[in-house]
């Protein structure tokens, strides 16, 4: 199951697309990852984010985040008791992840697991 942040959503995740290849490419990963989560993720890179540090209060294993790269787009999300939660998505600026987007992605960690 895929669930969206409360401060994000589907309509977000296309707004970062600026074309309609990329449009398709991003509905065709959502529509693989509701037909069958765990295979879909076996076959997209996924990379695990380093720059999430440990949050006061929380266990260090429910506060891991991950991306999907697709093309430009990258998608961070985490695990969820019921599938995944995806809580940002932005378009590659550098090879490395910006710093303010890592914010954003531990703020909206904070929320998905409490």
């Amino acid at each position: 199951m895929i669930k969206f942040h409360k401060c994000f959503s589907y309509r977000g995740l296309i707004d970062v697309c600026v074309n309609k290849d990329e449009k398709v490419s991003i509905t065709n990963l959502m529509k693989a990852l509701s037909e069958d989560l765990t295979a879909t993720l076996e076959i997209e890179t996924i990379k695990k984010i380093k720059g999430i540090k440990k949050i006061k209060g929380k266990e260090m294993a429910k506060l891991k985040a991950f991306e999907i790269k697709k093309g430009h787009i990258r998608i961070f999300f985490t695990y969820i008791d019921e599938g995944i939660c995806i809580v940002y998505a932005t378009r590659k600026q550098k090879n490395k992840t910006e710093t303010n987007d890592l914010k954003v992605v531990k703020q909206r960690l904070k929320t998905v697991h409490n």
